[in-house]
């Protein structure tokens, strides 16, 4: 337990332990009996401070209305409170990412980068081909040399997974932007 002892006017943080090692204190500390005996002084409680505006900042201890302080409030400085505010639309931003990849993660968990980097190509031949069936599709045509489906329901099935995926990622992006426009409206477990 650490302890204010003042000795002539100085401060000094000491250890019970060491500075009086056959004593033995209940949890909540010597009594004011015993402090008074020997020079000591109890602790100020922390100052409670707005965290958004202030800061606790650790200073040479002193005795206010006999009591040991050892913090002081002061205001933070423009700059410390802007790379704070940085600091949390980093952190929102990321949690807004993260959270519309959990969104969007059970539908792309079983494909590879590569192949939903094609995706867009993919999409773009079958509505070519949907158009016109005689439009260039190499890479669907690539695919179906593989895997021997018919071209018609490749292209149907990219259709209509396209489809579905826009409805998913369209929610999740609605549901990301109004978070991000009402930030107050949610908890971080919301994010």
């Amino acid at each position: 337990m650490k302890l204010a002892k003042v000795t002539d006017g100085v401060i000094e943080i000491v250890g019970s332990a060491s500075e009086w090692p056959n004593a033995s204190f209940p949890a909540r500390g010597p009594n004011a009996e015993w402090m008074a005996q020997n020079g000591v002084v109890p602790f100020a409680k922390a100052p409670s401070y707005d965290r958004s505006t202030h800061k606790r900042v650790s200073v040479t201890p002193f005795i206010e209305d006999g009591k040991c302080q050892r913090w002081q409030v002061v205001a933070k400085t423009a700059e410390e409170i802007a790379v704070e505010q940085e600091a949390e639309q980093r952190r929102v931003d990321k949690s807004l990412k993260d959270f519309l990849e959990d969104e969007v993660d059970p539908l792309t968990q079983e494909y590879s980068p590569s192949e939903i980097a094609s995706w867009h190509v993919q999409l773009s031949e079958a509505q070519a081909f949907q158009a016109d069936n005689a439009a260039p599709t190499p890479l669907i045509d690539a695919i179906i040399a593989e895997s021997g489906e018919v071209k018609q329901d490749v292209v149907d099935n990219i259709l209509a997974k396209n489809s579905a995926f826009a409805v998913v990622i369209g929610t999740a992006i609605g549901k990301k932007r109004n978070k991000r426009k009402n930030p107050n409206a949610y908890t971080p477990e919301d994010v």
